[in-house]
Order: structure tokens, then sequence, then C-alpha cells
């Protein structure tokens, strides 16, 4: 069994009162405690804090999720979903685990991520898998 990945190293911090309008970019991990309106990509893991919004696309190499996403999460490894965690939107990973009391409403794809990976990001006024109804 693989081990969790290291969650407590990151070189980027976005802090709890900062907002961010507009798409944010890492060349390695990051951890977010402020508000993202916009797409965020990691080349390395992500860690959204319990404080943290992302309204927008994830991509990163593992997910942990402690706050509130609206949006697709695709993670080249596994995500996360702590007791704290609110996503509203589809997933693409090769691993998943979700913490009692989190709150997941959307697809999960396991797969190649053909499927859903090119699915458009949830709004906030449409929660996933109801966009188009």
């Amino acid at each position: 069994m693989k081990k969790k990945p290291n969650f407590d190293k990151y070189n980027s911090l976005l802090g709890v009162d900062a907002v961010v309008e507009g798409n944010f970019s890492v060349k390695d991990s990051a951890r977010i405690d402020g508000t993202i309106r916009g797409d965020v990509t990691a080349q390395g893991n992500l860690v959204l804090g319990p404080k943290g919004t992302i309204n927008g696309n994830i991509k990163a190499t593992d997910v942990e999720v402690g706050g509130k996403i609206v949006g697709n999460v695709t993670a080249g490894g596994r995500v996360f979903l702590t007791s704290t965690a609110h996503l509203t939107g589809d997933i693409v990973c090769k691993g998943i685990i979700i913490d009692e009391n989190a709150v997941f409403q959307g697809k999960c794809d396991m797969g190649n991520g053909s499927s859903i990976a090119t699915a458009p990001a949830a709004s906030p006024e449409a929660p996933a898998g109801e966009q188009n109804q």
C-alpha cells in the first residue's frame, strides 16, 4: 500500500485573507488558505486548507481538500477529502480517500478520465451534473 503523500511541505502559500481573481499556477507544491476565483494548476501537490475556497478547476499531482471547491479536480495521483471538505464538481484521479463528514457532489473517474476530464467546471448556481438540465 502506498504511503500518503507529504502535504506538510509546500513552496507556495496563499494566506487566509488573500483573494486571487484569475488563474493561479505554481511550479511545485502549494497550500491555499485564501480564495481563488479561477483555475489552479500545481506541478506538485496541492493543499486546500479548511478556510480555503476555489471556484475553478484544479490540476495537481496529489490533492488534499479541507475547504470548499466548486469545479473539477484532476490529480495524477490521489485525492483526499478531509472531514471539512465540500466539493461540488467531478474528480479524475488514480485513487481517492473520503473522510467521514466530507461533502462530495459529482462524479469520480478512477480510470483513464476520458469521460469527465473535459467536463466544464460546475458553476456556483448549478452543481455538477445539473448544468444542462
